[in-house]
């Protein structure tokens, strides 16, 4: 099979055709049939915190490395809740009104 190279959102590297999903030379997950199976990870610099506890689950992220954070390319909208409290697994946005 010919291994097919892409990009994750956030560059982590998906090698399809019997391949990882790498961020640099670490193995983060693997390629799905549409999408990624990653462990979540965080980011420096963010305010996102990653896996709840010690649990290093594969998640289906889509076409997001494993630590993406935020709503990308959406600069007028914010992340008020992001399910890890009640109500869990609902998120909630919102748009920021411009001046």
């Amino acid at each position: 099979m010919r291994m097919i190279r892409s990009a994750a959102i956030r560059g982590e590297v998906v090698y399809r055709g019997g391949g990882p999903v790498a961020k640099g030379l670490l193995t983060v997950g693997e390629p799905a049939r549409n999408g990624v199976l990653v462990r979540v990870s965080t980011s420096s610099g963010t305010r996102c915190r990653g896996e709840i506890g010690a649990a290093a689950r594969l998640q289906a992220l889509w076409v997001f490395s494993s630590d993406a954070c935020g709503t990308y390319d959406l600069p007028h909208i914010n992340v008020t809740h992001a399910g890890r409290t009640d109500p869990r697994v609902r998120s909630r946005l919102r748009r920021i009104r411009e001046t």
